[in-house]
């Protein structure tokens, strides 16, 4: 079994998006959980209490360029990809 994800919306606004991005990493058999309440910094410390490996996070400058930020919670690294190499990142 491979470590959840979690997809974290900016807003309300964000998330069917997020709610998309949930159902194409569940179609690679990845276990996501969308974590939508509090401020960022609380919702990155529940993804890590979830023991997700990815956080994916939906922000509204970076989704305009059709980008993501992705965190690696084991390491704290973080970068901002395409929503296409997602799938490629995390795998």
């Amino acid at each position: 079994l491979t470590a959840p994800v979690a997809v974290l919306p900016w807003d309300e606004s964000f998330l069917e998006a997020a709610q998309k991005i949930a159902m194409t990493l569940r179609s690679q058999n990845r276990a996501v959980e969308i974590i939508a309440q509090g401020q960022i910094g609380k919702r990155l410390g529940k993804a890590d209490k979830i023991g997700a490996e990815w956080a994916i996070i939906l922000a509204p400058d970076e989704w305009k360029n059709n980008k993501v930020n992705i965190k690696n919670l084991k390491t704290g690294a973080q970068e901002t990809i395409s929503v296409e190499s997602l799938i490629n990142v995390i795998n």
